[in-house]
C-alpha cells in the first residue's frame, strides 16, 4: 500500500493469463468462462460474469481448502473475515455452488498448484477491512476489494461504472478507483491500468458511441398530414433523382409492414441505377417509414405522435396497447415488431418531422417581445448523453465592468439602514438623538431629524423608507417614464397626469404620492435629487461589445439566433456571496437540471434552453444578453431580483431601461425585496398572464416519463415537437390567420380534447 495526499493507492496487480485446453465437452458458457480465467495473484483468480458484458468480473479464492465465489457475497465474507481472524469454519459448514465454481472446477488438478492458502493472517489481505485493494484485470477493468466484497470497475460513456447493488455510477468502489486515478501523479507507483483508466476518462464521447437512429426514408414530413392508406403488395423506388432512368435493375425482399390494425408482407424492391446511384423505396408517397428489413405506416406512428402530444403517453404503453388492438383485429400479438424496432421506427420519424421557425414566435410581439415571461422545468435526460455545449463567450481574455451596489442604490450605509428601518418599526432601544446625527450629510437627513423632532413618521412615509433603503437597485422603484414625475414631488403636490404616470409607471411613489402634503415635499427633495443622480449614472452606461460566439447546440430558440457573444465580466471572477443566486431546487442525481422557457405575454413560447448546469440568472443573463438586439422592457420572472442585480453587475447599459418583476404566484415567496417588484402593482400588467411560463411548464411536466431517458439530440426534438404543438393551439386563440396545416392540428385536437 503507498500513501499519497493522505489517501490510500490500492497496490494494483497486474493479470497473469492461464493457458486452457480447450473442452468441446463443456458448455459455451462455461468455455467462456475458462477461457476468460486470469490469475490475479497467488491467491485470487478472476472471469467474467457469465451472461453480462465481458467488463464485469467475479472473483474466485480457494480458503481453508474451500473454493468461495464474489457472487456469494454472504458466504465470501464469511470465510475471509474467519481468515483475518485466524479461524477455521466448523466441521458441518456447507460451501456455496454456483456456475462460476462449476467452471473453475473443471480446470481440476491445476488449481492445486496455485490456490492453497488456508489461512490469510498476516497475508496482504489482512488489512483489507481497512483499506482496500486493486487488481488489475485488463486495461480498463479494476477488480476492487474493499470489506472484503469485490466488485468490478470499468469506464463505460467516459465514467466509472460498477455492478454492484446500487447499480450506480457513483459507489464506494468507483469513488475508490477515482481517488486513486487521482493520486497518480504523486504516487510512487503508477500502474498502467489507472493511467489508461484515467486517458479513457478524458477522452470527449463522441456520437458514435451513443445510439444512433437510421432509416432509408429521408423525405420530410409535415407535423400533421392525413395518412395514405397503402394499398399495392408491391413498393417499388421512383426513378433515378440523378440520370432520371427508370429502367434500373431491381431485386425484391418479402419484409413485414406494420400497420394500425394489420400486419402483412409486401414485396420491397431495391437496385442500383446504370449511374450508380442507389435506388431504395423511401415511403413519403406510400405514407410507410421504410427502415430497411420492415415498413411501418405513417398512420400508426402519427397515432402515437398525437397520444404523446395529448397526454405525454410512453412509447412502451402505446406498443402494448397496440398489441391489444392487434388481437382484436385477430392479428398474432407475435407479429409485432419487437420494441426495439418500434422505439426505432419512431425516433427515425421524429427526425424526419418538418418542424416550422414561425410556430416559435406570436404576431403580435414579433420576433422579440417586449414583455417576456421565463421560468425553468426540471425536466433533464441523462447526464451520461451531456455533450458540451460550447461557449457563449468572446474574447473571454477581457474583463467587462459593471455597475457598483453604490451606483444603484442610494448609497446610505448599512448601520444608517438599519437605524431608521428600527425606528420606523418603533423598537423601544433605538436612540432618536444618534439616529440624527449619523444621518446627516445623507438624502435621510431632513426627513430623520424631522422624525425625530415630532417623535413619530407617518405610515406613508414608512412604505416609502422601507422600499428605498432596501438593497435592491433604485431603478426598481423608478423607470425611465417615471423618473421625471418622482422628481417633481420635490418641488409640488403632484397633479392628476403625475398620480397617472407614478400609478402605472411606480407603484411605491404612488403610494406616496397620494397622501403627502406640501410640508413633505422639501422633506423628500433629497431623496429625489439622489434618485436623478443614479438614474443618470446608469444611463450614461453603454451596452459592452461582447464580440461573437457560435451558436450552441443546447439551445432551441428558432426565433431568436444568438447576434453575439456573452461576455466575460470581473463580476464573473468574484466570489459568490453566502446567498447563492442560483436554483434551490432538488435535481435528479443522473438526470440533466432541466429547461429554461421564453414565453411572450399572449403565452407563445419561443423556445428553450437545456440546462448543463442548475438554474440560475446566468442561463436568462445569457439569453437576454445574446440574443436580443435590445433586452426587452419587462422581463417577468420568479427570480427576478436576483436576476436584476446580476445583469447591472455586468451589462448596466444594456439592462438600463428593462423593469424586472416577479409573477404573482411566487411573489409571496419574496420577503427581503422591494415591493416594485411585484408585478401585481403595476395596472398595466394587470391583463397579463404572469404565471404563463409556469402553466406552459406544468405541461411539459407530462413528458417526464417518456424523454427522461432519451439520448440529447432525441430530447431536443421531442420537446421541440411538444412545444411547437402547443404553439399551434395558442396561436389559434390569440386569433392568428392559421395555416392550412396549423387548421389540420387544432381541428384535431378537438377530436381527442384537452
Amino acid at each position: 500500500m503507498h500513501e499519497t495526499n493522505d489517501e490510500v493507492l490500492g497496490e494494483v496487480h497486474s493479470p497473469v493469463k492461464i493457458t486452457i485446453q480447450e473442452n468441446s465437452e463443456l458448455q459455451c458458457y462455461l468455455q467462456s468462462c475458462i477461457k476468460g480465467i486470469q490469475r490475479l495473484n497467488n491467491s485470487v483468480i478472476a472471469m467474467p460474469l457469465a451472461f453480462k458484458t465481458s467488463k464485469s468480473y467475479v472473483a474466485v479464492l480457494k480458503i481453508f481448502g474451500y473454493m468461495t465465489c464474489s457472487c456469494n457475497a454472504i458466504n465470501m465474507d464469511y470465510l475471509l473475515t474467519l481468515s483475518q481472524s485466524s479461524l477455521s469454519p466448523p466441521q458441518d459448514f456447507l460451501p456455496s455452488t454456483c456456475l462460476h465454481l462449476e467452471a473453475v472446477e473443471q480446470l481440476g488438478a491445476e488449481l492445486d498448484e496455485w490456490l492453497t492458502v488456508s489461512s490469510l493472517s498476516g497475508h496482504e489481505y489482512t488489512k483489507a477491512h481497512q483499506d482496500f485493494q486493486l487488481f488489475s484485470v485488463s486495461n480498463d477493468v479494476l477488480l476492487v476489494l474493499k470489506n472484503n466484497v469485490f466488485q468490478s470497475v470499468y469506464v463505460s460513456h467516459g465514467k466509472l461504472c460498477c455492478d454492484c447493488k446500487t447499480h450506480h455510477s457513483h459507489c464506494d468502489f468507483t469513488s475508490i478507483v477515482q481517488r486513486s486515478i487521482n493520486s497518480l501523479e504523486n504516487s510512487a507507483n503508477n500502474p498502467d491500468s489507472l493511467a489508461v483508466m484515467s486517458d479513457l476518462l478524458d477522452t470527449p464521447i463522441t456520437t458514435n458511441v451513443l445510439y444512433q437512429q437510421k432509416s432509408i426514408s429521408s423525405h420530410s414530413l409535415s407535423l400533421f398530414c392525413n395518412p395514405v392508406s397503402i394499398n399495392q403488395d408491391c413498393i417499388m423506388p421512383s426513378s433515378c433523382p440523378v440520370c432520371g432512368d427508370g429502367g434500373a435493375e431491381l431485386v425484391s425482399a418479402v419484409v413485414p409492414f406494420f400497420d394500425s390494425f394489420s400486419i402483412s408482407n409486401k414485396q420491397l424492391y431495391h437496385g442500383r441505377c446504370k449511374c450508380g446511384t442507389t435506388l431504395n423505396v423511401d415511403g413519403y408517397k406510400e405514407g410507410v417509414l421504410n427502415m430497411g428489413t420492415y415498413l411501418v405506416s405513417h398512420r400508426l406512428l402519427a397515432e402515437y405522435m398525437m397520444l404523446f402530444l395529448q397526454a405525454g403517453n410512453s412509447m412502451y404503453s402505446f406498443y402494448e396497447l397496440w398489441g391489444w388492438r392487434l388481437m382484436i383485429e385477430n392479428q398474432s400479438m407475435l407479429l409485432r415488431p419487437s420494441y426495439s424496432q418500434f422505439r426505432l421506427a419512431w425516433l427515425s420519424y421524429l427526425q424526419l418531422i418538418e418542424i416550422k421557425d414561425e410556430w416559435f414566435s406570436c404576431p403580435h410581439c414579433g420576433p422579440h417581445p417586449n414583455v417576456v415571461v421565463c421560468d425553468g422545468i426540471s425536466l433533464g435526460y441523462p447526464k451520461r448523453y451531456v455533450r458540451s455545449n460550447g461557449s457563449a463567450n468572446a474574447a473571454e481574455h477581457i474583463l467587462l465592468k459593471g455597475n457598483s451596489s453604490t451606483d444603484r442604490t442610494l448609497g446610505i450605509s448599512a448601520q444608517v439602514r438599519k437605524s431608521v428601518l428600527k425606528f420606523m418599526a418603533k423598537v423601544d432601544d433605538v436612540d432618536v438623538q444618534s439616529i440624527s446625527s449619523i444621518a446627516q450629510g445623507t438624502c435621510l437627513e431632513k426627513i430623520v431629524t424631522h422624525a425625530s423632532q415630532a417623535n413619530h413618521i407617518p405610515d406613508y412615509w414608512i412604505d416609502l423608507l422601507t422600499n428605498i433603503l432596501k438593497m435592491s437597485p433604485i431603478t426598481s422603484v423608478v423607470n425611465q417614464q417615471a423618473i421625471d414625475d418622482v422628481v417633481s414631488l420635490g418641488s409640488k403636490l403632484p397633479d392628476s397626469r403625475t398620480i397617472y404616470v407614478l400609478q402605472h409607471n411606480s407603484p411605491i411613489f404612488f403610494n406616496f404620492a397620494k397622501y403627502m402634503c406640501e410640508e413633505d415635499c422639501q422633506l423628500v427633495l433629497p431623496i429625489c435629487l439622489r434618485i436623478l443622480e443614479v438614474f443618470n449614472k446608469l444611463q450614461n452606461h453603454k451596452p459592452h461589445d461582447t464580440g461573437s460566439a457560435a451558436e450552441q447546440h443546447l439551445c432551441c430558440l428558432p426565433m431568436l439566433p444568438q447576434l453575439c457573444g456573452r461576455g466575460s465580466y470581473v463580476a464573473d471572477s468574484l466570489q459568490p456571496s453566502k446567498h447563492s443566486l442560483s436554483c434551490s431546487k432538488v435535481f435528479h442525481s443522473s438526470l440533466t437540471p432541466g429547461l429554461f422557457t421564453l414565453h411572450c405575454q399572449h403565452g407563445i413560447c419561443y423556445g428553450f434552453q437545456a440546462l448543463d448546469k442548475v438554474e440560475s440568472p446566468n442561463t436568462a443573463f445569457t439569453i437576454f444578453r445574446t440574443r436580443f438586439p435590445k433586452a426587452p422592457s419587462v422581463i417577468i420572472y420568479d427570480n427576478a431580483c436576483h436576476l436584476h442585480l446580476y445583469s447591472l453587475n455586468r451589462d448596466p447599459g444594456f439592462f438600463k431601461n428593462t423593469q424586472f418583476l416577479v409573477d404573482k404566484f411566487h411573489w409571496k415567496n419574496h420577503k427581503g425585496c422591494s415591493d416594485a417588484y411585484n408585478a401585481r402593482l403595476y395596472p398595466a400588467l394587470a391583463g397579463v398572464n404572469t404565471q404563463v411560463a409556469e402553466q406552459s411548464n406544468s405541461r411539459l411536466n407530462r413528458l417526464r416519463g417518456t424523454v427522461s431517458y432519451m439520448t440529447e439530440c432525441n430530447f431536443m426534438k421531442s420537446v421541440k415537437l411538444f412545444v411547437s404543438y402547443k404553439n399551434i393551439l395558442q396561436r389559434a386563440t390569440v386569433g392568428v390567420k392559421s395555416s392550412q396545416e396549423e387548421e389540420y392540428v387544432v381541428r384535431h385536437r378537438n377530436i381527442f380534447g384537452r
